[in-house]
């Protein structure tokens, strides 16, 4: 049963969502020690993740701008974005750019 929970790997969490439809005393406390025994699951959760640096803010405008080409209702359009001020400015795309 606790190979069955188990299956996939996802965490504590979901094995004891799974676990709902089955139970016995110490459920909770098999589960965990199952899933310490399991050599994929010690593998990969202690796993240390690179913190994320900041983005650095530009210093005047325009220096560091944010575009996106999309589509709206079959017209292509061209958004731009200042990241110092925010300015949003947007147009439609002419054929002849595409």
């Amino acid at each position: 049963v606790l190979h069955q929970l188990h299956l996939g790997h996802q965490g504590i969490v979901k094995c004891k969502k799974r676990a709902r439809f089955v139970w016995w005393s110490e459920i909770t406390s098999n589960i965990i020690e199952y899933m310490k025994s399991c050599r994929t699951c010690c593998q990969y959760l202690r796993q240390k993740f690179e913190a994320m640096g900041l983005t650095k803010l530009p210093e005047t405008l325009w220096q560091k701008v944010w575009m996106d080409l999309f589509e709206w209702k079959q017209t292509p359009y061209l958004k731009v974005v200042d990241y110092y001020s925010r300015y949003r400015n947007g147009s439609i795309v002419n054929d002849h750019f595409l």
